[in-house]
């Protein structure tokens, strides 16, 4: 009843995110992954749902992590973005949360530029707020954000498309589109672990 064949190409050169490839997860550096993002890909195909094709075009995004543990020990979960700002620009920012307060303890952001070009942004010039909760089960997540990095003119709110997206897996966790209006529209991807 469903199907796909989709064929995936990119001209852009990956992202390395953080240092050269690695991304720092905490303040004092304990925490770190190896990292990188192709947020640029072109997508072409067809689907098949209940047994009609539809020919589909798009933009598509891949990151790849690997790191040596989940989590700091001081830490109860992320909140994580890939938002499609223009066709030329990407952002991918996240902010991990102190597990004894649930307040953020650490964010990255980075602006991506599909000729390879890239603009890191300082932890103190990335606010994220949450103005919006979705209760699922026993599980209070928050699906709407207002997103500001004053000094790149984002002024953001970020909503998910679908708000009870979430994943009841061995890890319950929840992800899922998103779109943005502001100062910027576009859509994009979020990932909340930690609720």
């Amino acid at each position: 009843q469903f199907g796909y064949s989709l064929k995936l190409t990119s001209n852009a050169p990956y992202q390395k995110q953080g240092e050269q490839g690695y991304s720092t997860k905490s303040a004092d550096g304990q925490a770190a992954s190896h990292y990188y993002s192709q947020p640029f890909i072109d997508v072409e195909g067809e689907v098949t749902i209940d047994g009609e094709t539809h020919q589909v075009s798009g933009r598509g995004w891949i990151d790849r992590e690997w790191s040596s543990q989940y989590l700091h020990e001081s830490q109860q979960g992320w909140d994580w973005f890939a938002l499609r700002l223009s066709e030329q620009t990407s952002l991918v920012v996240f902010q991990l949360r102190d597990a004894k307060t649930g307040q953020a303890s650490y964010s990255h952001a980075k602006l991506m530029q599909t000729d390879g070009s890239g603009t890191a942004i300082q932890q103190s010039d990335i606010h994220f707020e949450a103005t919006k909760q979705t209760h699922i089960q026993d599980r209070n997540y928050p699906t709407e954000w207002q997103l500001s990095i004053p000094n790149q003119q984002i002024e953001i709110t970020i909503s998910a498309l679908n708000p009870n997206a979430q994943m009841p897996l061995s890890v319950t966790y929840w992800e899922g589109p998103v779109t943005i209006v502001g100062s910027h529209s576009g859509t994009g991807y979020m990932e909340l672990t930690g609720y």
